[in-house]
């Protein structure tokens, strides 16, 4: 979903921009009240893809295993 292809070419781009967009609001309100919210790799995670660092996410994502 996120490498090796440019985001501009993501089909999902407008909703991934969408979701960051609300999740990081909910992260701010949070932090603003001192607190730490459960959704913090949630929006690093989607900020990475949505700058073309997809592949720095790579890594971290689960993979099946090959039979």
């Amino acid at each position: 979903m996120y490498a090796p292809y440019p985001i501009s070419l993501n089909p999902f781009k407008s909703a991934l921009y969408a979701t960051f967009l609300k999740e990081r609001g909910y992260a701010i309100g949070i932090a603003a009240e001192g607190g730490f919210s459960d959704n913090e790799q949630l929006v690093w995670v989607l900020w990475k893809i949505l700058k073309g660092d997809g592949n720095d996410v790579h890594p971290l994502s689960p993979r099946r295993s090959r039979h």
